[in-house]
């Protein structure tokens, strides 16, 4: 692998965050499926596994941008 970075995602349901696939930008060539006992490496076809994560947070005033 290029990179020390590594995701897992084991949740199922409707808590588990989402992911998508980014079909559009280069291949990173390190996205990986785990199923039937064994990894699977995804192709450049099928792009990079990103996790989708909600977050709501309250926002406490205006924000503004001065210019």
């Amino acid at each position: 692998m290029k990179s020390n970075n590594h995701i897992f995602q084991r949740q199922v349901g409707d808590y588990a965050p989402g992911l998508a696939s980014d079909e559009n930008g280069a291949s990173a060539e390190s996205t990986y499926i785990y199923a039937a006992g064994e990894f699977e490496q995804l192709t450049a076809e099928e792009g990079n596994l990103m996790i989708r994560a909600r977050i709501a947070q309250p926002v406490d005033g205006m924000v503004t941008k001065r210019m």
